[in-house]
């Protein structure tokens, strides 16, 4: 027995041998390996990216960890316990600087093998996303909508957008809207916003409006602001009774407001009325009805932008249209410019210019400022600030300011209708203009122009036709008989030009007056500064209403054109003419003419010649674009004479340079006496090529040169510019302004007050005092 034990013991000892060397013969299994991206990805900072790693591990997966640089990782999908393939995707949240990142994986296998990879990053900073507003605010009455247009621009693609209201405003779509597709360019989302029902009137509410991308980058945030109005100021449609504007809340045009023939619009002194831009707001005085607008010199009446402080800009509106039933020089009833559904006036006669109810009364509007009013619908095809359409000479127009025009300040097409005491200041194209047989009369009236502000069309301050090309109307303006032609009088005009000295200027300044198709109009006692070129008769229709050598002393035939007892200062390119003295000039050659001599021509017209009656530089050699005084003109293949343009001994012209050689830059030649041209020829008391003193032309006439536009801003410009003679400056005789006016002339023994001064204001009282305004842009109204 004892035998067979110890042989069992040995055979268990041998096959616990056998085993033991039979497991240490076993192989191990192979460590883990891990391999991670092989490109570099960007990520946004603070945006999160997926990291994947993929693995082997033939002892089975067991656990990972995870580091990061330039952020922060986690372990967000590991594979399944004991796996022995797969991958595990770690999750890197960037921060919040640029720069190199990266992120490191550690695997361990059930056999607490370790493996380690490192995958490379590159935090970036993208351009966050920008949102805009079409209109950054509106005026709707409470429980109405409106609309505001949101664009967002998103680099990294648009995600959403986002709005928070002040008020009780609501919103539709509802925020968060998100945008679909997620574009990168430029996308427009609408938001109608409900103004709740009570909101009181006058109050304003607010969305605060912010757009977010796909890296969840947001934009800086835009305000929308919406003015609860009162539904009763809204003017819309037309009016068929009678209505009074009452200052206080302040009223606003959505449309077309028209005033029925028959029905009166009255508006308060203080009122302010408001053109709606999105509407282009319209005020339409039918003929047959009435304005009656009459403020006070402390309470004017303002038409002016609904837009708010400085986004007011002009064209925001379409102005007024005032028309009547008086004399039109046309074969039919004209339509308004730029008005449709169309709106006709005036008594249209190609036969008899007394035609039509020419002492009408249309009503009153003094004391009145227009701004930013004046729509270019297309070219020639416009409103203005102010237009008057066969208005009556029993209408009254007194102390009128039209302000930042879309087109021209003033326009009359025909009528009879005065005016006094006008305002154009940084008008787009022409600031007094006259068309189809205008006969009316207009004293007192100052325009200031915007070096930059100007019409492709060529602006100027008198633009004058008699209608739309230069042919005949009928049997009243022919070359025999005139009194159908347009021939209305200015007197005591005073026109600031873009040009002070040598500033730059738009090249859509032209010349200062463009007289044209069988115009007769008439200017006096008035002075003009500031432009390259003075006057341009475009055709021979034009040139023989105004008669040659005209006695100023004599009361002349009514029915021609005259421009007499005027000054007109052009603004010449430097070099032009040179000086040889500090206080002396000696001119190569210059004509003081019988009147204020023509500049400028077109339409076939052409200088017959230059040389000894052209104020020019020496030695220049395209005389075509020196300032010319120039006493006879010719026709393109007619030969015929045109008359001298200025028409007055009493008249006078200057220049003004600044050429950087002269001592006295911005200097004017005055003669030492008033001479005559005949035939070209110099004669009178100054002799041509001699020495002249040599004085500045704004200070030798009293003009001060403070109301220049000049390098000013629309809120820079004076709010109220001194527009008074500086009458101890006016020292040069014969071109003091402060006298040398003159109305025994036919045309001014009526309707005009008799005067010394020249211009619009003499040394002591400025009568845009009060009323008037410079800088509406950041009027609070």
């Amino acid at each position: 027995m004892k035998k067979l034990l110890k042989l069992s013991a040995l055979f268990l000892s041998l096959f616990m041998v056998v085993a033991i060397q039979s497991c240490k013969d076993d192989p191990a299994p192979a460590p883990p390996t891990l391999t991670g991206p092989t490109s570099v990805a960007s990520v946004q900072v603070a945006a999160k990216a997926d990291v994947t790693f993929t693995f082997t591990a033939a002892g089975g997966y067991q656990t990972s960890t995870v580091t990061a640089v330039g952020g922060t990782a986690t372990v967000k999908t590991p594979p399944t316990a004991g796996a022995t393939t797969g991958s595990v995707v770690t999750e890197f949240t960037a921060g919040n600087t640029a720069g190199a990142g990266s992120v490191t994986l550690t695997l361990t296998d059930n056999k607490g093998n370790k493996v380690t990879q490192t995958a490379v990053l590159n935090v970036t900073i993208s351009a966050p996303p920008t949102v805009t507003l079409l209109n950054a605010s509106g005026s709707v009455a409470a429980g109405t909508t409106i609309d505001a247009t949101v664009t967002i621009t998103a680099a990294n693609g648009a995600k959403n957008i986002t709005y928070t209201t002040t008020g009780g405003l609501t919103g539709a779509p509802v925020s968060p809207i998100t945008i679909a597709g997620s574009p990168t360019a430029a996308t427009n989302q609408v938001i109608t916003f409900t103004v709740p029902a009570n909101a009181v009137v006058g109050s304003t509410l607010t969305a605060i409006i912010t757009g977010t991308d796909n890296q969840n980058l947001n934009s800086s945030p835009v305000v929308f602001t919406v003015t609860v109005s009162d539904v009763a100021n809204v003017l819309t449609g037309t009016l068929t009774a009678n209505k009074t504007l009452t200052s206080g809340t302040p009223w606003t045009v959505k449309g077309q407001y028209i005033v029925n023939s028959g029905v009166t619009l009255t508006v308060d002194p203080g009122t302010i009325v408001k053109g709606d831009k999105a509407t282009k707001g319209l005020i339409i005085i039918k003929p047959g009805g009435k304005l009656i607008a009459v403020g006070t010199s402390t309470q004017p009446i303002v038409f002016t932008s609904s837009q708010p402080i400085n986004e007011r800009d002009r064209g925001d509106w379409g102005g007024i249209v005032w028309l009547g039933n008086a004399f039109v020089n046309q074969g039919t009833a004209p339509a308004v410019e730029g008005v449709s559904p169309s709106q006709t006036y005036g008594t249209p006669s190609t036969s008899d210019a007394n035609a039509g109810t020419n002492t009408e009364d249309n009503g009153k509007l003094k004391y009145a400022r227009i701004e930013y009013a004046g729509i270019e619908l297309s070219p020639n095809n416009e409103t203005n600030g102010l237009t008057m359409g066969a208005l009556g000479s029993a209408t009254e127009i007194d102390y009128v300011q039209v302000s930042y025009g879309g087109d021209d300040a003033f326009e009359w097409f025909g009528g009879t209708v005065n005016a006094k005491h006008l305002v154009a200041f940084a008008t787009w194209d022409d600031d007094f203009d006259t068309d189809f047989g205008w006969r009316g009369k207009v004293q007192y009236g100052v325009a200031v122009r915007a070096p930059f502000i100007a019409d492709q069309s060529g602006s100027t301050s008198f633009e004058s036709d008699s209608q739309a090309n230069a042919n005949p109307i009928g049997t009243i303006c022919t070359d025999a008989a005139k009194s159908g032609c347009t021939q209305g009088v200015f007197s005591n005009m005073t026109v600031y030009g873009p040009r002070e000295y040598s500033r730059g200027i738009s090249g859509s300044y032209t010349r200062a007056m463009h007289i044209r198709r069988r115009t007769a109009v008439s200017i006096f006692n008035s002075v003009v500064t500031g432009y390259l070129s003075g006057l341009q008769m475009d055709d021979l229709g034009t040139s023989t209403n105004y008669p040659t050598n005209y006695d100023a002393t004599a009361a002349s035939s009514t029915d021609l054109g005259k421009l007499a007892n005027n000054e007109l200062y052009v603004s010449l390119l430097p070099n032009t003419p040179s000086d040889i003295g500090s206080n002396a000039t000696a001119l190569t050659a210059i004509s003081n003419a019988t009147g204020n001599s023509m500049f400028g021509a077109g339409g076939g017209l052409v200088p017959s010649t230059f040389p000894q009656t052209v104020y020019r530089a020496a030695g220049a050699a395209n005389n075509d674009y020196a300032p010319a005084f120039i006493s006879t003109w010719t026709s393109s293949g007619t030969g015929q004479a045109l008359r001298n343009n200025w028409a007055s001994a009493a008249s006078t012209i200057a220049e003004t340079n600044n050429d950087p050689a002269n001592k006295d830059n911005g200097t004017i030649a005055f003669a030492n006496g008033v001479g005559t041209i005949v035939n070209g020829v110099t004669a009178g008391a100054w002799t041509e090529g001699t020495s002249v003193a040599v004085v500045n032309p704004y200070a030798g006439s009293g003009l001060r040169t403070t109301p220049f536009y000049a390098g000013s801003s629309s809120t820079s410009y004076p709010s109220n510019p001194d527009f008074t003679l500086n009458s101890a400056d006016a020292t040069v005789a014969g071109k003091r302004l402060d006298q040398g006016a003159s109305f025994t002339d036919a045309r001014l023994t009526s309707g005009f007050t008799v005067t010394t001064f020249r211009g619009a204001f003499d040394g002591t009282t400025d009568w845009t005092d009060g009323w008037s305004e410079f800088v509406p842009l950041t009027k609070v109204y």
